[in-house]
């Protein structure tokens, strides 16, 4: 932020003062971005851990916040969801085809290889 005139000094004068009054907490946010989206748009575990980091959480913050997490996220039953609303949407015949892209579907969304294969299975009555 030097471009802009602030020095390193200051920022951290600034971020260790908003983080004293609480008004800057990243387990907070991290706890409450995986809150978050397994309410609105599910993803599995490896998925949200992606998405923390990209925003810039540390590692430990993250793995830290799952660990607060983790009990409340059952993937296996996430996944089963999102391929019950998918076939429910589909209304078509599973097939070979279909279970190949229900299980790449799941893959996408962060989902261990092993749930998502579960899930599938489950989902289409095998």
């Amino acid at each position: 932020m030097e471009e802009r005139g602030y020095t390193d000094e200051a920022i951290s004068r600034v971020m260790a003062a908003l983080k004293d009054e609480k008004l800057v907490d990243d387990l907070r946010f991290a706890c409450d971005w995986i809150d978050s989206r397994i309410r609105s748009n599910p993803r599995g575990v490896k998925a949200l851990k992606e998405e923390l980091a990209r925003k810039g959480v540390s590692l430990d913050i993250i793995e830290e916040a799952m660990a607060q997490r983790e009990e409340g996220i059952d993937e296996r039953a996430i996944a089963l969801e999102l391929l019950r609303d998918l076939l429910q949407a589909e209304k078509t015949r599973p097939d070979s085809k279909m279970k190949a892209r229900l299980y790449s579907f799941l893959l996408r969304r962060g989902f261990d290889a092993e749930v998502a294969e579960e899930a599938v299975d489950e989902a289409l009555g095998e």
